[in-house]
């Protein structure tokens, strides 16, 4: 059984990754091939299943055409930060 988002920052990740992807007018297939991985691995990734370290997070950045600090855009930090 997929695992749940539960952390908000994951949610804004996956949300953030998803619109950016359809902004582009990329499918599913295309990003993967960018980052030289399945489709179903990717698929884990934008679906929620899959939470990416660092290393892979910079890659999907780059292969969705922005900076990394924009796939947490619209994430609000407790304490108004």
């Amino acid at each position: 059984m997929p695992k749940e988002i539960t952390s908000p920052l994951h949610q804004t990740f996956v949300e953030n990754v998803k619109a950016r992807r359809k902004q582009l007018k990329l499918r599913q297939e295309d990003v993967a091939s960018r980052l030289g991985m399945t489709t179903q691995a990717y698929g884990q990734i934008e679906n929620g299943r899959f939470a990416p370290g660092i290393e892979l997070i910079g890659r999907v950045a780059d292969a969705l055409e922005m900076p990394a600090s924009e796939l947490f855009a619209g994430m609000h930090v407790a304490g108004g930060v």
